[in-house]
Order: C-alpha cells, then sequence, then structure tokens
C-alpha cells in the first residue's frame, strides 16, 4: 500500500511541477507584479530559444525602457560568452608632433 501512495505522490508532483518554461516564466512575472516594491514599475522580458529562435516568453517588448544597471552584467556575459575568455581589447593611440624631453609638443 505504501508503494501505491509513493507512485501517486509522485506523479501527482510532477503534474503539479511539471510545467513548461513560459508557465513558469509567467508566474515568476506575476508574481513580482504583485510585490509592493513593484508597485510602479514597468516590467519587460523577452525571451528567445537560441536554438530554434522560437519566442519563449514575451511580456512588453515593445514598451520603450531606460536600460538599468542590471542590463550592463547581461551584456557583459554575453560579450564573455562570444569573444571567449581570452580576447583582449586592443587600444591603438597617435599622435601628431613630436616629443621632446619626454613631452609630446603637438600640433
Amino acid at each position: 500500500m505504501k508503494t501505491v501512495y509513493l507512485i501517486f505522490g509522485l506523479l501527482l508532483s510532477n503534474i503539479s511541477f511539471g510545467q513548461n518554461v513560459q508557465a513558469r516564466l509567467s508566474m515568476a512575472i506575476k508574481g513580482l507584479e504583485k510585490d509592493a516594491q513593484f508597485k510602479h514599475a514597468v516590467i519587460s522580458l523577452y525571451v528567445v530559444d537560441s536554438k530554434t529562435g522560437k519566442v519563449v516568453f514575451d511580456k512588453n517588448s515593445q514598451v520603450g525602457l531606460a536600460p538599468a544597471s542590471c542590463q550592463k552584467v547581461i551584456t557583459s556575459v554575453s560579450a564573455f560568452e562570444m569573444l571567449g575568455k581570452e580576447y583582449r581589447y586592443k587600444t591603438e593611440l597617435g599622435y601628431s608632433g613630436e616629443i621632446k624631453r619626454g613631452y609630446l609638443k603637438g600640433v
């Protein structure tokens, strides 16, 4: 009898927790919208499957928003993933004029 309850419990938990990504994201966004700290916030999220290009979730993607500081993290991580950890930015300097006694006398 314990085995039957165990199997029933596992099936029930799989059904209740087996939501797809879209449903989980939707629930998470709704939770944020109910939070008092986000009372006057506009939340926007656009998620795309990187393999298929299919839109997984879209909430206010057409609303223009000012970029937040956390967006820098996403940009940095994306650049790191695309360029690799060995990538180094190259900075070239130029000048016009001549250097005399360690000082640049520019034109």
